[in-house]
């Protein structure tokens, strides 16, 4: 510790106010006890002047004693170090503090002392009353943010890719996709998956790819209808030719249909709308397209790069980790949504449930005891390791401070009782 640091530290813990003003008292009394003898030494032989200078020699002697007695618990009197028996805080610095390492660890906080007090709480509805009100629920937000967060962010995107892709490859989908798709409906999720289906296919109807596929499947389509007879191929080589037959314009107007389809299917009480639900989420009744889902799943592996999209799709949401998962706003982030509304589910279970709540709060008190056996020796060690923080001037002053004024109790006492016993001595040897 610096000496401008030790400085600011005895000003910021030295002695108090009123402290110094029992030092101060100390020194007064000292003090009228020699100015009294030195008054009364001229009329020594009266009975008044005789008993006067008894009273203040014997109280000089014992506040000077007491200071004395005082001076040597913290330094060497007058600075005389050869005096035997002084500056007795700082020579035996170690085995005060070992003795108060030993008091708190062993004596005020001792494991069963802990143990009582953790058994007496209620750590369960402790727990749980964290989480209530707005400014619980916000503290809740931050810290599953945070934790969430942090998990995203420490994710090896190269991995974690490589992982996803053996899994979805060993995975059997339809089964999956059932179970999910019935999930969405038992959460009342349905029309918000029919909407983001039917976006989806808006997007890709709005694409000049999709119209030259389509295009291009016309064309085969007429192709094949050609070669089922003369009288077709015919009938459709002439509107070739005369321009009536339009492959690109026929897809303008099937994709324009789709679209409207799409904008109808949009109203909830639409039929195409009710039917397309139907097939998501039943997709147990649908074996084909159980099947189908499967297929659709082997030819996407088989044909994209799966490794290198999930890598991506990863770092994308570590780069948004890293703006930061936490907000205030229940709509700005769907997934810690989703999080907190399952822990509040739980949470509530929890508050409705007595049996788990006791579960709960047996497992948190066996916890927290098996901690407090197993680093209970680190209430000692922190204490110790703050004190020997402390140089010996630090250390005595810290000590000075806390028992100061009781200290000079001791003078003061030490100058009132000499003074007494001076006073009683002369009565005794002057009045037989």
């Amino acid at each position: 510790m610096t000496g401008e640091g030790e400085k600011h530290l005895l000003e910021r813990k030295g002695i108090s106010s009123f402290g110094r003003s029992m030092k101060g008292r100390a020194l007064i009394l000292l003090a009228f006890a020699a100015a009294g003898m030195a008054a009364s030494w001229p009329f020594r032989g009266g009975f008044g002047g005789g008993l006067l200078l008894s009273a203040c020699e014997a109280a000089l002697v014992g506040g000077m004693a007491d200071w004395f007695a005082v001076v040597a618990l913290f330094r060497h009197p007058l600075g005389q170090s050869w005096l035997p028996h002084t500056a007795i805080v700082p020579a035996n610095r170690r085995n005060i503090i070992n003795g108060i390492v030993d008091i708190v660890e062993n004596e005020w906080l001792k494991v069963a002392v802990i143990e009582e007090k953790i058994e007496s709480l209620s750590l369960a509805d402790g727990l749980l009353s964290l989480a209530d009100g707005k400014r619980g629920q916000n503290r809740l937000r931050i810290v599953i943010g945070g934790l969430v967060g942090d998990m995203v962010r420490s994710l090896d995107t190269d991995k974690v890719a490589a992982y996803l892709e053996k899994a979805l490859r060993d995975t059997v989908i339809a089964p999956l996709t059932v179970s999910v798709m019935k999930t969405m409906e038992l959460g009342a999720y349905e029309d918000e998956i029919t909407d983001f289906i039917l976006d989806e296919f808006a997007v890709l109807l709005d694409t000049q790819a999709l119209r030259e596929v389509l295009a291009d499947y016309l064309r085969r389509t007429a192709g094949d209808y050609k070669r089922s007879g003369f009288w077709r191929r015919l009938t459709v080589d002439t509107g070739e030719q005369l321009k009536i037959i339009d492959y690109g314009a026929a897809a303008h107007v099937a994709v324009t249909r789709l679209q409207d389809l799409l904008g109808e299917m949009r109203e909830p009480g639409n039929e195409y709308r009710a039917r397309l639900q139907a097939v998501f989420f039943n997709l147990e009744n649908h074996e084909h397209f159980r099947r189908l889902i499967g297929s659709w799943k082997d030819d996407a592996l088989n044909r994209l790069d799966l490794t290198r999209s999930i890598a991506a799709f990863i770092g994308g949401v570590k780069r948004s980790a890293a703006g930061g998962i936490i907000s205030q706003s229940r709509s700005s982030n769907q997934l810690l949504n989703h999080i907190m509304d399952m822990v509040n589910g739980q949470l509530k279970g929890l508050r409705e449930d007595p049996a788990r709540k006791d579960r709960l709060d047996r497992w948190l008190k066996t916890e927290l005891i098996r901690l407090v056996e197993k680093y209970h020796g680190l209430i000692g060690d922190t204490v110790r390791e703050n004190l020997e923080g402390l140089n010996v001037e630090s250390f005595v002053s810290s000590v000075e401070d806390r028992v100061g004024d009781d200290l000079q109790w001791i003078r003061i006492n030490g100058t009132v009782v000499g003074a007494l016993v001076g006073v009683a001595l002369y009565l005794v040897t002057h009045l037989r």
